[in-house]
């Protein structure tokens, strides 16, 4: 059902997301099971905003940044880069998205979710 090299997965919503470490994000309806594809990159942590439309993914497979896939428009934006590899990533109730990388930097970037 998740296709490809799943590598991680989270909620939001009604939705589990699932990264994918050979590219194409999926988002799986926890009801009625469809599945919808944004077309990103190899990613590594996930975590997916309240509304279920949007998943942040850590860039680790693809070498590097953080992206966000919106499913309501099929895309995937890679949304900023620290230099590093990115791995887990989280989201707070106010919408800001942070990520920690492999060379242990940290990248924080405030209010990701209100910036569309």
């Amino acid at each position: 059902m998740a296709g490809g090299n799943p590598y991680s997965a989270a909620t939001g919503g009604d939705y589990l997301f699932v990264s994918n470490s050979s590219g194409a994000t999926r988002r799986v309806h926890i009801t009625n099971l469809t599945v919808d594809t944004a077309p990103c990159p190899g990613t590594y942590g996930v975590v997916g905003d309240q509304g279920g439309n949007v998943a942040y993914l850590g860039g680790y497979f693809a070498g590097d940044g953080l992206y966000k896939a919106d499913f309501a428009a099929k895309t995937c934006t890679k949304w900023g880069s620290n230099g590093s590899s990115v791995t887990a990533v989280t989201l707070d109730r106010s919408g800001n998205v942070g990520s920690t990388a492999s060379k242990g930097a940290f990248f924080n970037a405030q209010n990701l979710a209100s910036q569309g």
